[in-house]
């Protein structure tokens, strides 16, 4: 919908790897949109260094990730009427790299309105800190329906975002495109009413915990709950 890009380098294969057709994207600040859509976009859909307030955003069918925040929190907040979905992306579906323990946030990723994650060729929703789905932090439930993540991690081909020496951001192929549904590589995860099922590994996974409750996780092909430390790629 939106691109922003442009060729720096001194070589022909430099310039050709950075990205120039990505939707939106904030080099060095925030990104705040409401009723939004960002689609088909020839690289990520909607990325940038800091934190992300969303109400009524799709990131679809993007060559990349669809929302993918370097260093800041991801939150998808509660609104009367809101379609949220982030489908299709050839990436992760959402991710924050926020470090746990972070003095800015405890928080990763917040889905505080119903969301649908589907068919991203990477992880469903990444984070290095914790992760909350359906709740208004700390643990508050957000009753307005069911969040699905479901058959992620299954595609052929996908891309993901890199920052070189020289602070330009690339789009490079990934190596593996397998990871699951939900991961915090570092902290919790909490969630309420959420379906987390057919995703091509794990289902749910962190490193400190999880609090699930009135949610269904299964059929996803590497196992369905568990903690434990986690791989970064």
């Amino acid at each position: 919908m939106l691109g922003h890009g442009k060729n720096e380098g001194n070589s022909i294969a430099e310039r050709a790897s950075c990205i120039s057709a990505g939707g939106i994207f904030s080099r060095k600040g925030y990104v705040a949109a409401n009723n939004i859509i960002v689609s088909s976009n020839n690289g990520p859909g909607i990325y940038g260094l800091l934190a992300m307030s969303f109400m009524d955003v799709r990131s679809l069918d993007n060559k990349g990730p669809g929302i993918y925040s370097f260093n800041g929190m991801v939150h998808v907040r509660t609104c009367a009427e809101c379609t949220n979905q982030v489908t299709g992306n050839m990436g992760d579906g959402i991710y924050s790299g926020i470090l746990h323990g972070s003095p800015d946030s405890a928080w990763g990723v917040v889905i505080s309105h119903p969301i649908t994650i589907i068919s991203n060729s990477m992880k469903g929703i990444w984070a290095e800190s914790d992760i909350g789905i359906n709740i208004v932090p700390p643990d508050a439930a957000v009753q307005k329906g069911t969040s699905f993540i479901k058959d992620n991690a299954t595609g052929a081909k996908c891309w993901e975002v890199k920052v070189n020496q020289l602070d330009r951001v690339k789009k490079v192929r990934c190596t593996s495109a397998a990871k699951g549904g939900v991961y915090s590589r570092y902290g919790s995860v909490t969630a309420r009413y959420v379906e987390v099922t057919g995703n091509g590994d794990k289902g749910i996974g962190a490193a400190e915990g999880l609090d699930i409750a009135e949610g269904r996780v299964c059929s996803n092909t590497g196992g369905n709950l568990f903690t434990g430390g986690l791989p970064r790629s």
